[in-house]
């Protein structure tokens, strides 16, 4: 049940996604250390939420002269999830 609460509060989108790299791995393990210490602690759950998404920060904000449908609004708020080879996964939690 938490897994659904979060993922309203942090949509992945249903349509768009990025193949993950060894760099993005580095980026992203940078990413939840920084997280683990500033407090976090369950590491187990920074690495699954940080992991598996590309934050959506809104640099790319679209802006549209029509009225959106919620799924659409759901797709601009999204971030996109990652698409991660076996090889990186392991890379990351080594």
């Amino acid at each position: 049940m938490e897994d659904k609460k979060e993922e309203n509060i942090f949509p992945l989108s249903k349509i768009n996604s990025i193949k993950g790299t060894r760099s993005l791995v580095r980026s992203k393990i940078l990413q939840i250390m920084y997280s683990f210490f500033l407090g976090k602690d369950n590491l187990e759950k920074e690495f699954s939420h940080i992991f598996y998404r590309e934050f959506n920060f809104e640099e790319n904000e679209k802006k549209s002269e029509k009225l959106l449908k919620p799924n659409e609004v759901y797709e601009l708020d999204a971030d996109k999830p990652i698409l991660w080879d076996n090889s990186h996964i392991e890379f990351g939690q080594d």
